[in-house]
């Protein structure tokens, strides 16, 4: 009597005759648990909100904080809402800067605070008070005023065909500190040439209108005095970045004299030089302002205590921020991706000690990021392409890092599939599956990746055929005791599912200290993997659990069945379990037999059948089970009845 295993995942990309033993043609509502062959039912979600919110939920992140209490943010149109990282709670609104356009809300944690961006606004940063602000500050767009005769001060004398530029910054002070500072961009400040030597110029410089409406201080910048070239007077360098601060005043303030105490042509201004980033940049030197405005950005992560994201505005380029100090985003700090055919940045992830970045059409990997300090600031030796991997579909959250062993990889959906690179190489998760069949390619972008390290399973979320949102979860397990060897020589887990479990959000998170995932359907928020029903539908969770094709006599031959075991876990007093065997024989219709087992005991249930057939398939239904079943194998009592065709 051969005993019939379940533990070696779904596998429909095959014909159910072609299955090895273990692998299962039917695999719905099921998963496997770390170092179990057994095939176990799923567990349901749990409601975190009992007041539903006013609109649909678009996106949930956790925000992880050292200090205070774990947050849980959700999207809800152009606004989030937190509420406590815990089985159940209420939600408060997050007092926003602005409001926040988008659909997919995405974080990037850094130092104590967590960077939140829906992907068409500025992003906003939530410290551990809860309190936002906005991400960096906006350049001028205006250069100041300037009046050369109605300043305070003693005034000096320039002499003639020589030159002083003038720019301001907006920033922002707290305490007296200066936390932020906005910059001046190229063409963004004002100069003034002298006609003559004589005349004793007093400037005084006007604020244009203010950009940055948290801007609580201003300051004026001027260059020293720059004597133009005689030989060609209508040469023009302006000096502009390199200055000095001159005068500071509150925002409401409105012009600032320069009081430089100097006879005759000022020298370099004694107050706190302006930041810059100066480079050496295909042979020749450049100088910018240091504190550029962060772009707006869908996805990012940290590499090398930068922050690193997609611009919007340019999709065809990655950047970055000054190090350790996110709120400065210099110009030049960029790394652009060319290709024949127009591709566009989708996902970016840390892996390892790089980054991966992913495309419409390709992935790459960055190794490190151009620095000042390096001998030559070049942006194209950073960067390679990984050999055959696909690009992502366009949703920031379709990706997700997982560690196996001593490797980072990165997990990812793509219309062919879901793939797995460790930024080298990629190897294929779903070779066992269908995933043209399985899936709605033209709704693909609503799918999300999840990492549930709690139970060591990838969680895949996607829109099966026919639905335009996510319906189904794929979970891949990737405990050691689950893995398999991958054809691109890589690793990869076992799969099980699909999981009918509509949602619209998912993330990981420490649910009360404890790993978990939350997903939202419509308006409220659930905790995944916890309790017995789904109460976002109205449909029981039911264990499907089948074979592929047994030849008992081998090809060609029948078999004749007597009795049929299933051997499953304990189950609720009254509960049971749903049995079937179908037989397949050449040249008839298929004819499947079912029958009821109890299931409150853990022991291998006995049907009394009749079959004879060629191949048989044996399967098994929990159906609302009230505590956790599982199937852990089959049993098939058949002997050989008949010659084998010719």
């Amino acid at each position: 009597m051969p005993r019939v295993m379940v533990d070696q995942g779904l596998v429909n990309s095959r014909d159910a005759s072609l299955l090895k033993p273990g692998e299962l043609s039917k695999a719905d509502d099921a998963y496997y648990k770390p170092g179990d062959p057994a095939l176990w039912c799923v567990p349901g979600r749990t409601l975190y909100n009992a007041v539903p919110e006013a609109g649909a939920i678009l996106g949930a992140r956790f925000l992880g904080f050292d200090t205070v209490a774990d947050q849980v943010v959700v999207q809800v149109g152009t606004g989030l809402r937190r509420g406590p990282a815990t089985a159940t709670g209420a939600f408060v609104d997050v007092v926003l800067p602005a409001v926040m356009g988008g659909s997919h809300l995405d974080s990037i944690h850094y130092n104590g605070q967590h960077v939140l961006t829906c992907g068409l606004s500025r992003a906003v940063v939530m410290d551990s008070t809860y309190a936002t602000r906005s991400l960096g500050m906006l350049a001028n767009t205006a250069p100041p005023t300037l009046s050369m005769i109605t300043g305070a001060g003693p005034g000096f004398k320039i002499t003639a065909n020589s030159m002083i530029t003038y720019w301001i910054e907006e920033r922002v002070k707290v305490a007296g500190v200066i936390t932020r500072r906005n910059s001046a961009p190229d063409g963004a400040f004002i100069s003034f040439v002298s006609a003559n030597s004589s005349t004793i110029w007093k400037p005084r410089i006007t604020k244009p209108a203010t950009v940055n409406t948290d801007a609580t201080h201003w300051a004026v910048f001027a260059t020293a005095t720059i004597a133009l070239d005689p030989t060609n007077p209508t040469a023009f360098v302006s000096g502009w970045p390199v200055g000095a601060e001159i005068g500071e005043a509150t925002i409401a303030t409105a012009f600032i004299d320069d009081t430089r105490i100097a006879t005759k042509d000022p020298g370099f201004p004694p107050g706190p030089i302006y930041e810059t980033m100066a480079i050496q940049l295909a042979g020749s030197y450049l100088n910018v302002p240091r504190n550029g405005s962060p772009p707006i950005f869908s996805t990012g992560d940290v590499m090398e205590e930068s922050l690193l994201v997609n611009d919007v505005s340019d999709k065809a380029i990655v950047r970055f921020c000054w190090a350790e100090e996110i709120d400065k985003w210099p110009s030049l700090n960029f790394i652009k991706f060319q290709e024949k055919e127009q591709d566009e940045v989708r996902v970016v992830k840390a892996v390892g000690t790089g980054a991966v970045v992913l495309q419409r059409d390709s992935a790459w990997r960055i190794d490190y990021l151009p620095r000042p300090e390096d001998a030559e600031f070049n942006r194209g030796r950073c960067r390679s392409k990984i050999p055959g991997a696909p690009g992502v579909v366009n949703n920031p959250q379709a990706a997700a890092v997982i560690s196996l062993g001593e490797r980072y990889y990165l997990v990812y959906v793509s219309p062919v599939g879901v793939i797995m690179t460790d930024a080298f190489s990629q190897n294929v998760l779903t070779e066992d599956l269908d995933w043209p069949a399985m899936v709605n390619v033209t709704a693909l972008d609503a799918a999300n990746v999840v990492v549930n390290d709690a139970k060591f399973q990838i969680e895949v979320r996607y829109p099966a055929t026919g639905s335009s949102v996510c319906n189904k979860v794929l979970l891949i397990n990737f405990h050691p005791s689950h893995l398999k060897p991958g054809s691109g020589g890589g690793p990869r887990g076992k799969c099980s599912g699909p999981v009918a479990r509509p949602s619209t959000a998912a993330c990981a998170a420490n649910i009360s200290d404890l790993p978990g995932v939350y997903s939202a359907q419509g308006t409220s928020l659930y905790v995944e993997w916890a309790g017995t029903t789904d109460p976002a539908t109205a449909v029981p969770i039911e264990l499907n659990g089948a074979s592929g094709d047994i030849y008992l006599s081998g090809l060609g031959a029948q078999a004749e069945i007597s009795r049929v075991w299933i051997h499953h876990g304990a189950g609720a007093v009254a509960s049971t379990i749903g049995g079937y065997l179908t037989s397949k024989n050449e040249l008839q219709a298929d004819l499947t037999q079912t029958w009821t087992v109890p299931a409150a005991t853990r022991e291998a249930n006995n049907a009394p059948l009749f079959g004879l057939a060629e191949a048989y398939v044996v399967g098994a239904k929990i159906t609302a089970p009230t505590t956790a079943q599982c199937i852990n194998y089959f049993v098939l009592d058949g002997a050989e009845s008949g010659e084998a065709k010719n």
